[in-house]
């Protein structure tokens, strides 16, 4: 049974750098929550012989924190698998793969529901090749019954960081629901893009 906490389910999230996981136990002490990383709640599984708690010197160990640590909040009982693959295209393909395999094969008996992805670039940086094995990959993990939300970058509908109009792949994937990119004021009923061009 799941409950609104996250009980019963698993969150996967795909990082392409390690990081110091004691960040988490520490958010978890300040939050007043159990450490996940003590009691299993928070598992890093490894993908092409990347190393899943050495930061690799790119600044993705903060996504990688930000991203265990918003899980933990808002859902303090999920299980946490982060699965961490070299920043490659061909690191972030077998990454997608292998949270399908798991969701299939129920690893350690878990029960995969969501795949929290926050890396991209924009979507003409990427070749007609690489887009057509991220696009298998994705589908690979929809048809594990696991539903993937990728961040749609920070520029908006400029991914591209100029003024011609590009989106941020994988969250313009059909397969991925797309999150971000937006200032919501709900009194005022009014959203901003988070970059703009003004």
């Amino acid at each position: 049974a799941t409950t609104a906490d996250g009980q019963g389910i698993t969150v996967a999230t795909i990082q392409l750098s390690g990081w110091d996981n004691s960040n988490l136990a520490s958010f978890a002490t300040s939050a007043g929550l159990p450490n996940p990383v003590a009691t299993g709640q928070y598992q890093a599984v490894s993908v092409d012989g990347a190393n899943t708690t050495a930061p690799d010197g790119s600044g993705g160990d903060i996504e990688f924190a930000l991203d265990q640590e918003t899980l933990l909040a808002v859902a303090p009982k999920a299980n946490q698998v982060a699965y961490v693959a070299p920043n490659t295209n061909q690191g972030f393909v077998d990454a997608f793969n292998t949270v399908a395999s798991d969701a299939l094969n129920h690893r350690a008996g878990l029960n995969f529901t969501a795949l929290s992805v926050s890396w991209g670039q924009c979507e003409p940086g990427w070749s007609w090749a690489n887009l057509n094995m991220m696009d298998a990959a994705i589908q690979n993990v929809v048809a594990a019954g696991v539903t993937v939300f990728a961040a749609s970058g920070d520029s908006g509908a400029y991914d591209c960081s100029t003024s011609a109009l590009a989106v941020d792949y994988p969250a313009s994937d059909p397969n991925v629901i797309a999150v971000g990119g937006l200032t919501t004021n709900p009194v005022a009923q009014t959203e901003t893009t988070w970059w703009n061009s003004s």
